[in-house]
């Protein structure tokens, strides 16, 4: 398995070793250390490409946010320590 074969795939669902799904984006080193945290608190170590925009992504809400600060703390990522202003008492 390669990085390779991760760009050409179409299965957001697909679970990959977490070590090579990170090396195909290749995060900074803070990123990708507050993934691979998650990651190690969640006892994972495959990873899917669906999961991984869920921690960057904001959640579709209805109706939509009312205030820029509703989009912000909506994004799990920002809720992890040492990565985003947005600050918790516990990880996502």
């Amino acid at each position: 398995m390669t990085i390779d074969t991760i760009k050409r795939a179409t299965d957001l669902e697909q679970l990959w070793p977490a070590t090579l799904l990170l090396d195909a984006f290749g995060f900074i080193t803070k990123v990708r250390g507050r993934i691979e945290e998650r990651l190690i608190s969640q006892n994972a170590s495959k990873l899917s490409l669906r999961e991984l925009m869920d921690m960057f992504l904001s959640p579709a809400l209805d109706p939509p946010f009312d205030k820029t600060d509703q989009f912000w703390s909506s994004i799990p990522m920002l809720h992890q320590r040492q990565f985003g202003p947005i600050s918790l008492t516990r990880p996502f």
